[in-house]
């Protein structure tokens, strides 16, 4: 399959494969407000692709401060999450990360289990896509790379748990159809959605990869699945974002964790499996629709995570926050500032930030 697939060109060292076909002069970015239009008419959001602008310098530096202040952090959520899934998994362990917000907690993962226990673990970034499910091709071609593999998805935070919940529903598909037995369960740093029994945390608290796009995830644009790009036997796709390649700081956040990891000491009791709260998310979206009129649930998004790839790719009406003056939400606020989107306080969640996507 990958013979006849050109993949897509990143912007990381290594430690990662990205199972998505170039379609890097294939596909033609849209604006925002065309994305927008196309997506009320019914277009799913995987079948176009829009412009990726360049992060003000304002944005750029707030990344720069969140990663300086959380990168033990970080690297500690990171260390749970491995020790777990490689104590849960061993040897036959393979890392699948969701592209893209998923892919550099992936090689995190690699490289910890690397340095602590000597082991080459595989690591492969593929697609996800709500309402269409995962890229069925791209899990065919691990399973045949890997014959024993037992895999773990990552990805880096939940929202509301829609990927979450596609995930389980194409991974009971796919298995049924390929007399698999494939482990749906998803490893997040953040979940404060509570659907994850491995998750560093259930805060929701502003993770410094959420601050940028594809300038933190090996310049790859978000993943596409348009059957005019398509083939049935092909994998997702993506483009790589050349244009942006001077402001790229994806390996610089790898090295910056990778340097903290060494430094990390795990101890037996920090390693607990979460209980999941399958009905806690909705909760909040049905008050937050009701409260503000929303027709459309797919356009309430839970969590800072969420919120900032509302306003650095979306349309958003009104960004709600817990406490404008966390400073997990610095970023929120300024891009809501650079978008000249509304911010109100809502204190009625767990979550530190909603945010919901104009429906006009």
């Amino acid at each position: 399959m990958m013979e006849n697939i050109n993949l897509v060109k990143h912007s990381y060292k290594d430690d990662c494969i990205f199972l998505l076909k170039d379609l890097t002069d294939k596909i033609q970015e849209i604006t925002i407000q065309e994305k927008e239009e196309l997506i009320r008419s019914g277009v799913s959001y995987s079948e176009m692709i829009s412009k990726e602008s360049i992060p003000s310098e304002d944005i750029k530096n707030i990344f720069l401060n969140i990663l300086n202040r959380d990168k033990r952090l970080i690297a500690y959520y990171v260390a749970k999450i491995s020790e777990i899934i490689y104590r849960q998994k061993g040897n036959n362990l393979v890392i699948v990360s969701l592209a893209r917000a998923g892919t550099p907690y992936g090689i995190l993962i690699k490289r910890y289990l690397k340095l602590k226990y000597k082991v080459d673990i595989p690591h492969y970034s593929i697609s996800i896509i709500r309402g269409k499910g995962i890229d069925a091709n791209a899990l065919k071609y691990i399973l045949t790379e890997n014959k024993k593999a037992d895999i773990q998805f990552v990805d880096g935070w939940t929202g509301k748990g829609s990927i979450t919940k596609e995930l389980n529903k194409s991974i009971d598909i796919f298995n049924n159809e390929n007399k698999t037995n494939i482990d749906n369960s998803l490893a997040v740093i953040s979940d404060p959605a509570k659907l994850c029994k491995v998750c560093g945390t259930r805060e929701d608290f502003g993770i410094a990869t959420c601050c940028l796009n594809s300038t933190v995830s090996g310049l790859i644009s978000r993943t596409i699945h348009n059957e005019k790009y398509i083939g049935k036997d092909e994998f997702h796709g993506a483009k790589t974002l050349y244009y942006l390649k001077d402001e790229d700081y994806s390996q610089y956040f790898i090295d910056k964790i990778d340097n903290e990891l060494k430094k990390i000491s795990i101890k037996y009791e920090d390693l607990v499996l979460e209980s999941i709260d399958k009905e806690y998310s909705m909760k909040i979206v049905n008050k937050v629709r009701e409260l503000y009129d929303v027709n459309n649930i797919n356009n309430i998004k839970l969590s800072v995570g969420e919120s900032a790839r509302v306003l650095l790719r979306r349309d958003p009406r009104v960004v709600l926050v817990k406490n404008k003056s966390d400073k997990n939400i610095e970023h929120i606020l300024k891009l809501a500032e650079e978008k000249g989107v509304k911010v109100i306080e809502y204190k009625d969640s767990d979550y530190n930030c909603i945010s919901i996507i104009n429906e006009r």
